[in-house]
């Protein structure tokens, strides 16, 4: 919902963000990898490749809210090698049901690998969003895990059917 979820993506402010889960959890999340070979062969495009990454519960804090419960998994395509600071997607309704966050059900934090500014996305969906063009919302958030710091992130709205059904009149795609 836009009127309830602006701020979570004001692009003059950086959200902070703690995950807190088990050691192990963590290890197994980021250590998570695609098979490469899924994107190679005739039929590659033929259906959606499936997800390898598994969800995880971790205790979320995003500024002064705390939210317990909330799955996390590693996120990407090839980018999703790296193992130190990976993309992540944070569900707060994956466990429990109807929970959001400033007017979202999920963050997605992406590491900005293919820009070392981190401002390029956020600029290019303003763009989009100045000229008419549905774009998702975009910000900034700086990510710990277990009190490691992790960096400043890019987080951006997700394009989901909430995203379809705000922007167009037949939300199918």
């Amino acid at each position: 919902d836009p009127e309830t979820s602006d701020g979570a993506f004001d692009p003059t402010k950086v959200l902070e963000v703690a995950l807190t889960l088990p050691a192990s959890d963590w290890d197994s999340l980021r250590k998570q990898l695609r098979d490469p070979l899924v994107y190679i062969g005739a039929d590659c495009l033929d259906a959606p490749i499936p997800s390898p990454f598994t969800w995880f519960s971790a205790t979320v804090k995003i500024g002064a809210e705390s939210f317990a419960d909330v799955g996390v998994r590693k996120k990407g395509n090839l980018t999703a090698y790296e193992v130190q600071r990976p993309a992540l997607r944070l569900d707060f309704d994956r466990n429990v049901p109807a929970r959001e966050w400033q007017g979202q059900d999920d963050l997605v934090l992406n590491r900005a690998v293919q820009d070392p500014s981190f401002v390029r996305t956020c600029l290019a969906y303003q763009l989009f969003a100045a000229a008419g063009v549905p774009a998702p919302r975009c910000g900034f958030a700086h990510v710990t895990v277990n009190g490691a710091d992790l960096g400043l992130y890019v987080h951006v709205e997700r394009m989901d059917k909430d995203f379809l059904e705000e922007h167009f009149d037949d939300p199918s795609g």
